[in-house]
């Protein structure tokens, strides 16, 4: 950042920590503020709304108090097993899991590791809303998408810089494959139940909700709450499932004797 860039960093993180004494100025805010300062370089005003809403309206400020972090990377984990379990696995097996290389994805937004792209996601996670799950299902995708290298790597050290180093050079550099990535899945607000029940548990682990300006409950809550309809439609696929499993092995068996 330039002199002038610093001085509207520091105006607009001190801003903040007057707005909201509650969560202060924590490690990590200045990669946001930071990226919302440069877009926003003109207008001091409108860049403090903007890092408010992100802190808000998309529960950051409990990404860097209490447990909000430790559930978006158990939700992670989840969102990994449900569409990707080998990878998933092979993860695991070499003990590189997500606290280790997603840790720093979530707290900064993408942008310590992912540059310039990580604007390109933060208008896909306004685009899409606080209930899309744009986070979570950006990080589950990207390795999703980079699968044949993870599983062709092994050993943590070599798993650790492919995630860390590797591959978010790789994307910066090439604009077509930040595009794939994002194009990569339908944007549902489909999460799965069990990614759900994670972050939609033990509210009593936070402290009292902030005063919020667009919405109200528990941290968190507007942003994984699963609809009404959502849970009917994921209960009955998986009771569907389950159902032709049963009649399949059933049918096995009638032959079979």
């Amino acid at each position: 950042l330039s002199d002038v860039g610093e001085e509207q960093l520091y105006k607009l993180l001190a801003a903040y920590a007057c707005f909201r004494p509650q969560v202060g100025y924590c490690q990590g805010m200045a990669h946001l503020a930071a990226t919302i300062s440069k877009i926003f370089c003109e207008d001091e005003e409108m860049a403090f709304w903007v890092f408010l809403s992100v802190m808000e309206d998309f529960g950051w400020e409990h990404v860097f108090l209490g447990p909000g972090l430790t559930r978006l990377l158990n939700t992670l984990k989840l969102r990994l097993e449900e569409t990707a379990p080998y990878v998933a696995k092979h993860l695991e097996d070499h003990g590189v899991i997500p606290d280790f290389w997603a840790i720093n994805w979530f707290r900064s937004l993408f942008v310590s590791k992912f540059d310039s792209w990580a604007p390109v996601i933060w208008d896909y996670m306004f685009l899409l809303g606080p209930s899309s799950f744009a986070p979570v299902k950006v990080a589950a995708t990207i390795v999703v998408y980079f699968q044949d290298d993870i599983l062709a790597c092994s050993g943590q050290a070599s798993l650790m810089k492919l995630l860390l180093t590797t591959l978010p050079q790789k994307i910066i550099e090439e604009e077509p494959l930040q595009r794939a990535i994002l194009n990569h899945h339908t944007p549902s607000r489909s999460l799965g139940m069990s990614a759900r029940r994670t972050l939609l548990s033990n509210w009593d682990m936070y402290p009292e909700p902030f005063p919020v300006r667009h919405s109200s409950g528990p941290p968190f809550l507007p942003l994984f709450q699963a609809t009404a309809e959502e849970a009917a439609a994921e209960t009955a696929a998986a009771e569907k499932a389950a159902a032709e499993k049963a009649a399949t092995e059933k049918a096995a068996a009638e032959k079979a004797a």
